[in-house]
């Protein structure tokens, strides 16, 4: 990443953040905004120095805070038109913050809305720990008086309302900044140069102006040796990665659990050679890494115990950590590894440079686990979070987004990327086709069963005459209809001896010459299955309609009566996104089957496959 794209990545991701501080200590939203200003083009004038610093928001800060006072008499409008942008909850007690010295006004910014430590927040106030703990007792105890409010969890929450006040502030294009920082540079070396001359010449004029007299041989004195320069100290080394980033025990603890959780294992650099998960085939997925950790966590004991992983990766650059995130994400939606069902797949917001959420099933030595994967990039790190229940319904969800958001704000400054912001949030979207096959359902979409052990094998689509996927109560001709580009496959189980052969799974797609058409075809298939109960081996046991992404379709339950003692299901749907229709058609056993909200899960995979055509 090139200094100048850095910058934009810095300025991106800690304006909000740093803006909402700088208010919150100038106490009127436009000198915030300017001060902020000043501080990035400050920002841009030292930028070849401060870009690899892991400190760069107590430096911003500082350099805003200071602002604010230079910036006061440099206002575009009035007091009275600026105090209109405060709301009134808050202007009470912004008003009792101006009253603190700047010293305990920055300690309280930086502890509660910052999020730092006291110690560290103590050094950037400039102030010894034991004096932070008598300013922040001291301040509280002000604000408490003046009726603001009673407590450090009260006042945090109430500087977290302050975002509010500066949604309608103008923002500054970070190209601006950046150039007004390297026209500020520019302009200093030029000084710095004149200066120099001005120097040099001055000191050549009073060297011309004095006469030049020769002491006497007697009185000459030897020219002295020069003492030896004293060893500058060796500078401090760079900050870098180490386990300090991994994520502490309190923030797994968000992930609630019935037992509680305990770290089980901190890796060494490269010391982790067994993959973390079945569907990642080596570790570190980067092959050119610069440093892998995996942190383990569990809750509980034996085969029924909640593990939560954490893998770090770190590569050479954020060009290297993007194509690393990409194949990750790639290996986890596309998993090798048998038996396993991918059930969900998210995009994460305000996560670092971005992430995605990949829920899945599996089964384990006849036990279904659920395991939530989250992949998260920022700047040239990208961290991956596993978290595995003994559970039909997955234990991480919202908690597990918030988790990995957190964990990459611990590593943005390091990593030179975005630290996100709040809300943590996941989108459903349509996951990455998986092969060559698209359009249709893979093996990673296939239900998984207690007890069928043998994996799901998909057949090749194929160009089809006649619809493969019809039953005899449906009857459905895509062909006959005006459909084009007929494409079918089947997915079975072939490896299970012992599995009735009836078993598996049938899908038909076909591509009309308009969204009417389709409809047409949907709504004739449909009024057939109406009259399948006619037929005295056939009965519709239940007949359902469902919303798809861009389109609609139905859920029939057939039942075909083979004698008194023996019936075979078919679950068939039809599903119409634009003006593709797609029929899936399901024929389980007594003992594999699915229920209905299982089936319509399915057929939403489908819907979402099929857009992917």
């Amino acid at each position: 990443m090139s200094r100048a794209d850095a910058f934009h990545a810095f300025y991106r991701e800690s304006r909000a953040r740093l803006l909402v501080q700088v208010y919150a200590y100038a106490g009127d939203t436009e000198l915030a905004q300017r001060a902020l200003a000043d501080a990035y083009v400050d920002a841009g004038h030292h930028w070849r120095k401060l870009v690899d610093s892991p400190g760069k928001d107590a430096w911003m800060r500082e350099r805003a805070f200071r602002a604010t006072g230079r910036v006061q008499n440099r206002a575009r409008k009035p007091w009275y038109v600026r105090a209109q942008r405060t709301a009134d909850e808050h202007r009470r007690m912004l008003q009792e913050l101006q009253a603190l010295a700047p010293a305990d006004r920055t300690l309280l910014i930086v502890h509660l809305l910052a999020g730092l430590d006291l110690p560290s927040a103590a050094r950037e106030a400039g102030i010894t720990a034991d004096a932070a703990a008598v300013s922040l007792r001291t301040s509280l105890e002000g604000l408490a008086a003046a009726g603001v409010v009673s407590t450090t969890f009260e006042l945090r929450d109430r500087l977290a309302g302050l975002p509010h006040d500066l949604a309608d502030e103008p923002v500054d294009r970070a190209s601006w900044l950046r150039r007004e920082g390297d026209r500020r540079r520019r302009a200093n070396v030029v000084l710095a140069g004149l200066l120099s001359l001005a120097v040099v010449i001055g000191a050549g004029a009073l060297t011309a102006a004095r006469p030049q007299v020769p002491a006497p041989p007697e009185t000459r004195q030897p020219t002295a040796t020069a003492p030896p320069s004293k060893v500058a100290p060796a500078p401090a080394p760079a900050p870098d990665f180490d386990t300090s980033l991994l994520a502490p025990l309190t923030d797994v603890r968000r992930v609630v659990v019935p037992n509680p959780w305990r770290v089980r294992h901190t890796s060494a650099d490269f010391g982790v050679a067994q993959p973390y998960d079945e569907c990642v085939p080596a570790v570190p997925s980067d092959d050119r890494a610069e440093h892998f950790w995996v942190r383990e966590f569990a809750a509980g004991r034996g085969r029924r115990a909640t593990t939560a992983t954490e893998a770090l990766e770190v590569s050479r650059s954020a060009d290297a950590a993007g194509r690393n995130r990409d194949r990750l994400v790639k290996m986890l939606t596309g998993c090798a590894a048998p038996h396993h069902q991918i059930t969900g797949f998210h995009r994460l917001r305000g996560v670092g440079d971005g992430g995605n959420l990949v829920t899945m099933r599996y089964a384990d030595r006849g036990v279904i686990h659920t395991r939530q994967v989250s992949i998260a990039q920022t700047g040239k790190a990208v961290l991956v979070w596993v978290v595995d229940a003994p559970t039909a319904e997955p234990v991480g969800g919202a908690r597990l987004v918030s988790l990995t958001g957190l964990s990459a704000a611990r590593l943005c400054e390091l990593a030179v990327g975005r630290c996100g912001h709040r809300p943590y949030t996941a989108v459903a979207v349509p996951p990455p086709p998986v092969d060559r096959a698209r359009g249709f359902l893979t093996t990673v979409d296939m239900p998984v069963f207690e007890g069928l052990r043998a994996p799901w094998v998909a057949t090749a689509p194929n160009a089809a005459r006649t619809n493969p996927a019809a039953t005899e109560c449906d009857r459905a001709d895509f062909a006959g209809a005006g459909a084009k580009d007929l494409r079918a496959r089947s997915l079975v189980v072939p490896a299970a001896t012992k599995l009735a052969t009836i078993f598996g799974m049938t899908e038909t797609v076909g591509s009309f010459g308009s969204v009417g058409k389709a409809e047409s075809f949907l709504t004739g298939v449909d009024s057939v299955v109406r009259r399948c109960d006619r037929q005295l081996s056939l009965s519709v046991e239940s007949n359902v309609p469902i919303r798809v992404e861009r389109g609609r379709g139905r859920i029939y339950e057939v039942a075909l009566a083979l004698s008194k003692t023996q019936t075979i299901t078919f679950r068939i749907a039809l599903v119409r996104i634009g003006t593709m229709v797609a029929q899936v058609t399901f024929t389980p056993t007594a003992r594999f089957d699915l229920t209905a909200p299982e089936y319509e899960a399915l057929i939403q995979r489908a819907a979402l496959r099929v857009s992917q055509h």
